[in-house]
């Protein structure tokens, strides 16, 4: 049996008579989850790869700290990346500077082609939305935040978005509606704002 057979309980095991293989495994299973997750939290993904590092770092040299007999291992590290995330965030000295990153587009060429045209623009209206979505989950108490980036974006079932956050399933099925409300709510208000701008600069 190799290594990725194994299950997490006997990974761990064998981390704790330092074996690295077994830490490999682990790593190769758990970190694209937990930096979707992290990369979420944050908008950052070199903070998030911080992050994602600090907890694997910890996993190798205090296997120990995850207890089995109270959850998945895969609950207890989406728990520590969330703390890792939270506490960095308090550490920021703005929030605003967090604000993911808009990219910065090139300047079409005058050479460009309709279609080419009509790509780009595409492109840009998509990219548009996806920041907008960004900021506005941002702007979200972080409890419902955290909801709605465990439970929507890493895809996990509310009985283990609870266990994550020490709550219960009716709590998390409420920030979720309330998370829900309050997005569209962003959402709503950030293009009328954006309409009203350009009704007033056509009416100049």
């Amino acid at each position: 049996m190799t290594y990725s057979q194994l299950s997490d309980a006997d990974l761990v095991a064998l981390l704790r008579q330092s074996n690295q293989a077994a830490f490999a495994a682990l790593v190769h299973r758990h970190t694209n989850s937990m930096l979707s997750l992290a990369t979420r939290t944050l908008h950052s993904k070199a903070d998030a790869e911080d992050v994602v590092q600090t907890v694997l770092l910890n996993l190798w040299c205090k296997p120990n700290t995850w207890d089995q007999s109270k959850s998945q291992l895969s609950t207890w590290l989406y728990s520590v990346v969330l703390n890792c995330c939270r506490d960095l965030l308090r550490k920021q000295t703005s929030l605003a500077n967090r604000l993911m990153r808009v990219i910065n587009s090139e300047n079409l060429s005058t050479q460009s082609t309709p279609s080419e045209q009509v790509r780009y623009e595409g492109a840009q209206e998509a990219q548009h939305r996806d920041d907008l979505l960004a900021k506005s989950i941002k702007t979200l108490p972080p409890r419902q935040r955290d909801a709605i980036n465990l439970a929507i974006f890493c895809e996990l079932p509310q009985k283990e978005v609870a266990q994550i956050m020490g709550v219960g399933v009716k709590a998390v099925e409420s920030l979720l509606v309330r998370a829900k409300t309050n997005l569209a709510k962003s959402i709503s208000a950030h293009q009328s704002s954006q309409a009203q701008l350009v009704s007033g600069a056509v009416q100049k």
